[in-house]
C-alpha cells in the first residue's frame, strides 16, 4: 500500500517540467505512487517522461498515462484516478517547486477525520510573492487569497477554507471514494473549485497549511485555457451558486481591528468592481462602526488593472488632510508606483491604509519597498 498517490498532468516545456520533476523525485520521503499523465506535450518533455518510467526503488513508483492529443485536465486526472493506490492523493501541476519535509506536514495536517483536503501556500518563484493560500469569495467572484502579498503576511496557523486549487492540493482517498471523479465538461479550468464544493457538500472541511509553501511557476497545463474561462465560470455559478459563502469580509476586518484604532477614517474608492466595492462599505459600517466618517469615489478616474497614480487622481492638496485614509482598491500593487506621494504624504500622515479585494490590509507606507513581491492581478 503506498502512503501517496501523486497525479501530474503533463502539457509543459522542458525546462519547467525539468524543475519539477527533480524537485519532486528529490523530495519524496513515502512509500509513494506517482502518475504522469502526458497531455500531448511537446517531444523533448515526451522523452524526459518516458526516461522515468524505468526509476523503481523501495519507495517509489512512475506510472505514464500517454495522451497523443490534449484531453485537458479533467479528463487526465479522471484517468489516473482510476489507478491511485495511496492513502493521499496528491494533485499537482508540472511546474511546481517542492522541499522537504513536505510529506510529512501533509499526513500532520489531517488531524480530524472531518478534514477531506489539505493545500498549502504557493508562491511566484519570480519575486516570493503570494500567488494563492486559498480562494475567498464575494457576491459573484471568487479570487485568490491574499495574492501578491509577502508570504508572512498569512502567518503560521492552519485556516479553513472554501476552496484551494490543484496546483497542490491532497485529498484523502477515502474521500475521493465517496465523491467520485471529476466533472469533465469543465476544460482546463475550474474543476478544482467544483470538486471541493462537492467535497465540502459532502460534510468535509478544507484546510491551508501555511507551513506548506512551494514555488509555482503558473504555466499552464493545457490548451484553450483562456478562451473556456467563461463557460467554466458559468457552469461553475450556476451548479454551487447557492452554496458559496460570501467570506471575503471574514478575511478582512479582522485584519483592520488589528491594524487600525478602528474610527475616523476618510474612505478613497479606486476599486473597479463596483458591486463589491459597495459592499465593502456596507460591510464597514456593519462590522466597524465609525471606522469610515466619510467616504469619496474617484474610480470614475481608474483604468482596470492598470498602475493607479494618486497625483493624476487625487487633487494636489488632498496629500496635506491630516485625516487618516483607508483606500479600497481592487489589488493593493495597483499603488507601488506612488514613492513621491508617499513621502509627501508622510508629512502629514502615516496611518493611511490599503484595503483590497484579495484579503489584503497593509499600511500605506509599506509600499515604500524597493522591490515588492509581486504585481500580478488575476
Amino acid at each position: 500500500m503506498f502512503k501517496f498517490s501523486i497525479i501530474v498532468p503533463v502539457f509543459q516545456n522542458y525546462n519547467i517540467f525539468s524543475l519539477f520533476i527533480h524537485s519532486l523525485l528529490d523530495n519524496i520521503e513515502e512509500k509513494t505512487q506517482i502518475i504522469l499523465i502526458n497531455d500531448a506535450s511537446p517531444e523533448e518533455v515526451n522523452k524526459e517522461i518516458c526516461k522515468l518510467e524505468q526509476i523503481r526503488n523501495n519507495i517509489l513508483s512512475i506510472q505514464i498515462i500517454t495522451h497523443t492529443t490534449s484531453m485537458g485536465c479533467a479528463k487526465s486526472i479522471n484517468e489516473a484516478l482510476l489507478l491511485v493506490k495511496g492513502e493521499f492523493v496528491v494533485l499537482m501541476d508540472s511546474d511546481v517547486i517542492v522541499k522537504k519535509p513536505w510529506q510529512q506536514t501533509v499526513i500532520k495536517s489531517f488531524s480530524t477525520p472531518k478534514i477531506g483536503c489539505v493545500g498549502g501556500v504557493l508562491l511566484y518563484p519570480q519575486t516570493n510573492g503570494i500567488q494563492c493560500c486559498g480562494i475567498t469569495y464575494t457576491c459573484g467572484t471568487g479570487r485568490h487569497l491574499k495574492l501578491n502579498a509577502h508570504p508572512e503576511s498569512v502567518g503560521n496557523n492552519i485556516y479553513e477554507v472554501q476552496a484551494s486549487v490543484f496546483a497542490f492540493l491532497t485529498i484523502k482517498l477515502e474521500v475521493i471514494n465517496e465523491i467520485g471523479l471529476l466533472n469533465d465538461q469543465f476544460f482546463n479550468g475550474y474543476e478544482d473549485w467544483d470538486y471541493q464544493m462537492r467535497i465540502r457538500q459532502a460534510g468535509y472541511k478544507i484546510i491551508i497549511n501555511p507551513s506548506l509553501q512551494f514555488y509555482h511557476w503558473e504555466k499552464s497545463n493545457g490548451i484553450h485555457r483562456s478562451y473556456n474561462r467563461k463557460s467554466n465560470l458559468g457552469i461553475f455559478w450556476k451548479k454551487h451558486g447557492y452554496f458559496v459563502k460570501e467570506d471575503l469580509w471574514d478575511f478582512i476586518f479582522p485584519q483592520i481591528n488589528v491594524l487600525t484604532e478602528k474610527t475616523d477614517f476618510i474612505g478613497i474608492d479606486i476599486c473597479s468592481s463596483r458591486l463589491d466595492a459597495e459592499t465593502f462599505w456596507c460591510q464597514a459600517a456593519k462590522r466597524a462602526s465609525g471606522l469610515i466618517s466619510e467616504c469619496l469615489d474617484y474610480s470614475y478616474q481608474i483604468k482596470d488593472s492598470s498602475p493607479i497614480w494618486l497625483l493624476d487622481v487625487l487633487h494636489y492638496d488632498f496629500l496635506r488632510n491630516p485625516s487618516k485614509l483607508l483606500f479600497l482598491c481592487d489589488n493593493f500593487v495597483q499603488l507601488t508606483d506612488n514613492h513621491y506621494w508617499i513621502k509627501l504624504r508622510e508629512r502629514y500622515s502615516q496611518n493611511d491604509i490599503i484595503v483590497d479585494l484579495y484579503g489584503n490590509v497593509i499600511s500605506f507606507t509599506d509600499l515604500t519597498s524597493t522591490c515588492w513581491p509581486g504585481n500580478k492581478i488575476r
